[in-house]
C-alpha cells in the first residue's frame, strides 16, 4: 500500500531526498531536462549521495549538461537503414520484416523518416493494415504535408526556443539554407538584421541544427518537413507567406514585377524546360543565383554583368549551356561560381576569368578541358584569378602535360581537388602551394606516386589510387603531421610507403643489423603469407611476401610458422617469457655501464579459424592485434596496433617480432623501472601460443657509445617512440599509436575492448577485488564483465524517475517506507 506524503517545501522535498540518496545505492533518472534549476537540485546534491550511485540524466539541451559538467556526454543517433526497417516493421506487420507485398513502399517510408524513430512507430502504427492504395497515396502526401503527429511532437523543440528571433532563423535555414557553409549563412543573415552566430550557436543547443566537420549547417529532413510546414500554414494563398521554397509557388509571385526588386535570393533549380533567363534589371538586389540541373538552358541573359552585389552563381549540369556573356566579368562582387558538368561550352571564359577578382571558389569539375581545348589547357589554367582558395579540376581529363610548371596565380589555393584525373605524378606546381590544406586525389587510377608534397596540415585524399606506391613531402619542411588528417580508403594495395607514418619494405631489403638485433636465421627463402592491409583482405591469389613494417619507431615484421628460433619455440635467450599469457611485467634491470635502449617483442599465435567460411573470415578483418607497454614508474603508456598483420592458415602457427626503440630521455627504460608488456588481440579467432620480452642494452663512456646491437635512424621518419608523439597522446600519458583515431577513443566507455587495453592486467585485478565501481575519470569507464553478460549486480534500489518532481515522490516514498520497516 502506497501512502501519500505532503511536502510543503521544496527545502523539506531537499532534506527528505538526501536521506534517502545517502543510505543506499541508487541509479536516478532525470528524463527530458529542460531547465537549469531542475539540474541545479539534484546536482548540488552529487557529493551526497551513497558510493556507487549513478545519474542518468536526458535533455534537448546539450549546454544544460556543460554547464554543469557532467561527466560523460553521449549524443544518440539516429538509426541505420537495417535498424529502421526493423523497428517499421513491428509498429506496421507486428514482426521483424515486412510483407512481401509491401517490401518496396516499406523501403521508401524508412527511407522518408530518416533513421528517426519517432517517425518510424508513428507511419508505422497508422499505416498497419492498410492497403497498398492507401499507403502509395499517404507517400505522396507525406511529400508535401508531414504527419501531424510527428511534427507536432518535433516542433516542442521549436517552440520552446526563446525568442521568435531564434524561431525566425530557424525558418531561414529550414526552407533556404541547409547544407550551406556556416559562414555564408551568417554573412547573409547578418544582413537581414539576424544576431546568426549566437543564434545558431541557441538551435545546436536545442538539437534543431548541426555542423558538420566541413562548417556546413544541416538538419534532419524531418526537422527540416516541419519548419516548411510552419510556414505553409501561415497562408493558404503562398503570396501571404513569409517564405518561398518550391518553385511553382515561386513563379506564380514572382509574376508581380512589383516583388522582384526586393529579391535576393533566386532558385531555379531543375527547371528541365526553362530555356532563357529573365532580364536581370528587374532584380538588381540579387546576391545569390541557382540555376542546378537546368538542362534546356543555352545562354545567359547578358544583364547579368549588372548585378552588382551577386556574390553566388551556381550553374552545375547545365549541359547544353552553350556560352556564357562576357560582361560576366563586370561581377565585381562575386565569390562563388559553379560550372560543374557544363561540358557543352563552346569556349571557355579566359579573359572573363581574369577579371574577376574577387573570386574564391571555382568549380569547373565534369568540364573535359584537356579534351575540349586540347592546345589551351595550360593557357586555361593560367587564367584563373589569384584570388582563388577553392579550386575544383575533377573529372576535367588532365593528364600530367596539361600543367604548367609555374601557375604563381594559384598561390592563394586552400582547396584544391583533382579527383578522377589520368594523372601518374604530382603536378609541379602543386610544391608551390603553401597555403593548401585540403588536397584530393581520389580514384586517379594512373597515380603512381605523390613525391614532394608542400607543407601545410593537408587533409590528403587518396582513396581508388590503385597504382599509389609512394607519399612523400619536401625535406626542408618540418609540420605537424597525422595520419587522422588523411583519407585513404579502399584499393591502394600497391601503397608501401606514407612519408612520417610507415614503409612497407620486403624482409629482404631490411637492414641488416635489425635483422641481427631481432636474432633471426633461415630466411633465405620464406614463402608468401596472407596478410591483412589497410581494411582488406589479400586473398589466397594474391599472397603477399613476407614483408618488414617501419611505424611509429617500431620495427614489426610477421613470419610464417616458428622455424626461426632453435627450438620452434621464442628464444630461450630472452629473460621474460610467457607460456601463453597476455602478459609479462618485470623490473628494469642494467649491466654495468649500460642503458636500456628498447625492446624486443616475440609473440608466437595460431589460427582457430576456417578461412573457407567467407563470413568469419570478414569479420576476421576487424582484428585489432596490439601490443601494450606500460612503465608503471613514469606513469606512461603506449599501445600499439600494426598496420598490416599477417594471417596464418587453420590450425598453423606465425611469428610476430617487433623491436621498440625508446631512446628519448623522458621515455628510456632506466634501472628499476616497473615495466608490464601485453599481447592482446580479439579472440577467438587467433590464439596466443606465448611470447617474450628482451631488454636491449647498449653500452656507454665519457667519450663514445658502444652498442651490441646498432640500427641506424631513418631522418625520414622523426615521429618515433624516440620522438614527439603528443599528437597520439589522446588521454594523458597513454599514446595510441594506429588503429585508434581521437573519436574512437571517445566512444571507449561503452568498449570493454578499449578498457582492457587502457588498464594494466593488475589494475584490472584491483578493480575486480575492490567489488565498488568508481566514477570514470575523464573518459575512462572501469566496466567489468563475467561471461559476457553486463548488470546491475549489487544495486540495491533502482529508481526510474521520469521528470524531477516525480523523483521526489518516489524517493520521500522509499524513504518513509524504510524508517517503518
Amino acid at each position: 500500500m502506497v501512502e501519500e506524503v505532503k511536502i510543503h517545501s521544496v527545502s523539506e522535498g531537499i532534506i527528505k531526498i538526501e536521506g534517502a540518496i545517502s543510505s543506499r545505492k541508487v541509479l536516478l533518472v532525470l528524463d527530458d531536462a529542460e531547465h537549469m534549476d531542475q539540474l541545479d537540485a539534484i546536482l548540488k546534491m552529487k557529493d551526497r549521495f551513497y558510493p556507487g550511485s549513478k545519474i542518468l540524466i536526458t535533455t534537448r539541451r546539450e549546454r544544460l549538461l556543460k554547464a554543469h559538467q557532467v561527466t560523460k556526454v553521449q549524443r544518440f543517433e539516429t538509426l541505420d537503414y537495417n535498424q529502421s526497417l526493423e523497428l517499421f516493421s513491428w509498429h506496421a506487420f507486428g514482426q521483424d520484416h515486412p510483407i512481401e507485398e509491401y517490401m518496396e513502399h516499406s523501403k521508401m517510408v524508412v527511407q522518408h523518416s530518416g533513421g528517426l524513430p519517432l517517425a518510424l512507430r508513428v507511419l508505422g502504427s497508422t499505416l498497419s493494415g492498410e492497403s497498398i492504395d492507401v499507403w502509395e497515396s499517404a507517400l505522396e502526401k507525406l511529400k508535401v504535408i508531414p504527419n501531424g503527429e510527428i511534427l507536432n511532437k518535433l516542433r516542442i523543440s521549436y517552440d520552446s526556443l526563446q525568442d521568435d528571433h531564434d524561431q525566425k532563423l530557424f525558418l531561414h535555414i529550414a526552407c533556404f539554407l541547409i547544407g550551406r557553409d556556416k559562414n555564408y549563412i551568417v554573412r547573409i543573415l547578418n544582413g537581414c538584421d539576424f544576431f546568426t552566430t549566437i543564434g545558431i550557436h541557441n538551435l545546436i543547443d536545442r538539437c534543431l541544427v548541426t555542423i558538420d566537420k566541413y562548417d556546413k549547417v544541416n538538419m534532419h529532413d524531418m526537422i527540416r518537413d516541419m519548419g516548411r510546414e510552419i510556414v505553409r500554414l501561415e497562408a493558404e494563398e503562398p503570396e501571404k507567406r513569409s517564405r518561398l521554397w518550391r518553385h511553382k509557388d515561386s513563379f506564380e509571385v514572382l509574376r508581380d514585377k512589383n516583388v522582384l526588386p526586393l529579391l535576393k535570393i533566386l532558385d531555379f533549380s531543375h527547371s528541365h524546360d526553362l530555356t532563357e533567363i529573365m532580364d536581370f534589371s528587374l532584380c538588381p538586389s540579387l546576391e545569390e543565383l541557382i540555376l542546378v540541373d537546368c538542362t534546356s538552358l543555352k545562354s545567359v541573359h547578358e544583364s547579368i554583368g549588372n548585378l552588382e552585389r551577386l556574390v553566388y552563381l551556381n550553374m552545375k549540369d547545365c549541359k547544353n549551356l552553350r556560352m556564357l556573356p562576357k560582361n560576366m566579368c563586370m561581377l565585381k562582387s562575386l565569390e562563388t561560381l559553379i560550372l560543374s558538368s557544363c561540358s557543352s561550352l563552346d569556349e571557355f571564359p579566359v579573359e572573363m576569368m581574369k577579371q574577376i577578382k574577387s573570386l574564391k571558389v571555382l568549380k569547373t569539375d565534369g568540364i573535359p578541358l584537356n579534351e575540349l581545348w586540347p592546345e589551351r589547357s595550360s593557357s586555361i589554367l593560367s587564367s584563373f584569378p589569384c584570388s582563388l582558395v577553392e579550386l575544383n579540376l575533377s573529372r576535367c581529363n588532365l593528364s600530367d602535360d596539361a600543367f604548367p610548371w609555374d601557375l604563381s596565380n594559384l598561390s592563394s589555393i586552400r582547396r584544391l581537388y583533382l579527383d578522377e584525373n589520368p594523372i601518374c605524378t604530382l603536378p609541379i606546381f602543386i610544391k608551390g602551394l603553401r597555403r593548401l590544406d585540403h588536397l584530393s586525389f581520389y580514384d586517379c587510377e594512373r597515380l603512381k606516386s605523390l613525391v614532394g608534397l608542400p607543407k601545410g596540415h593537408q587533409c590528403l585524399y587518396v582513396s581508388q589510387c590503385r597504382s599509389l606506391e609512394k607519399v612523400s613531402y619536401l625535406q626542408d619542411h618540418f609540420f605537424n603531421w597525422s595520419p587522422e588528417f588523411h583519407s585513404i580508403g579502399g584499393s591502394i594495395d600497391n601503397l608501401v610507403e606514407w612519408q612520417y607514418w610507415y614503409k612497407l619494405e620486403p624482409i629482404g631489403r631490411v637492414d641488416v643489423e635489425m635483422i641481427k638485433l631481432l636474432g633471426l636465421c633461415n630466411l633465405e627463402s620464406l614463402p608468401n603469407i596472407r596478410m591483412h592491409k589497410f581494411g582488406r583482405m589479400v586473398w589466397c591469389d594474391d599472397w603477399s611476401p613476407v614483408q618488414g613494417l617501419y611505424q611509429y619507431g617500431i620495427f614489426t615484421t610477421f613470419l610464417p610458422g616458428n622455424e626461426f628460433f632453435p627450438r620452434n619455440e621464442v628464444p630461450s635467450r630472452l629473460i621474460h617469457k610467457s607460456g601463453g599469457s597476455s602478459s609479462i611485467s618485470f623490473t628494469v634491470s642494467l649491466l654495468p655501464n649500460h642503458r636500456g635502449r628498447g625492446l624486443n617483442v616475440f609473440a608466437v599465435y595460431e589460427n582457430v579459424i576456417d578461412f573457407s567460411d567467407t563470413e568469419l573470415v570478414y569479420d576476421c578483418m576487424d582484428i585489432r592485434m596490439t601490443i601494450k607497454v606500460s612503465n608503471k614508474s613514469k606513469g606512461l603508456k603506449w599501445i600499439y596496433v600494426p598496420l598490416v598483420y599477417g594471417i596464418p592458415g587453420e590450425g598453423e602457427d606465425m611469428t610476430w617480432l617487433s623491436h621498440w626503440k625508446m631512446e628519448n630521455e623522458t621515455i628510456a627504460l632506466e634501472c628499476g623501472d616497473e615495466v608490464s608488456v601485453s599481447v592482446l588481440m580479439r579472440h577467438p579467432w587467433f590464439q596466443l601460443k606465448e611470447f617474450g620480452v628482451e631488454l636491449v642494452q647498449e653500452h656507454q663512456n665519457n667519450t663514445m657509445i658502444s652498442t651490441q646491437h646498432n640500427t641506424k635512424s631513418d631522418p625520414n621518419y622523426p615521429f618515433v617512440i624516440s620522438g614527439d608523439l603528443s599528437m597520439w597522446e589522446h588521454i594523458p600519458g597513454i599514446y595510441f599509436l594506429g588503429g585508434f583515431s581521437k573519436e574512437y577513443i571517445k566512444s571507449m566507455p561503452r568498449s570493454n575492448w578499449i578498457n582492457h587495453l587502457i588498464m594494466d592486467s593488475d589494475e584490472e585485478d584491483t578493480d575486480k577485488e575492490e567489488g565498488q565501481e568508481d566514477e570514470p575519470d575523464y573518459t575512462i569507464a572501469k566496466t567489468r564483465a563475467a561471461n559476457n553478460n553486463y548488470g546491475l549486480g549489487g544495486w540495491k534500489v533502482l529508481l526510474i524517475v521520469v521528470g524531477f518532481f516525480f523523483t521526489l515522490a518516489l524517493v520521500l516514498w522509499s524513504s518513509i517506507s524504510q524508517k517503518k520497516k
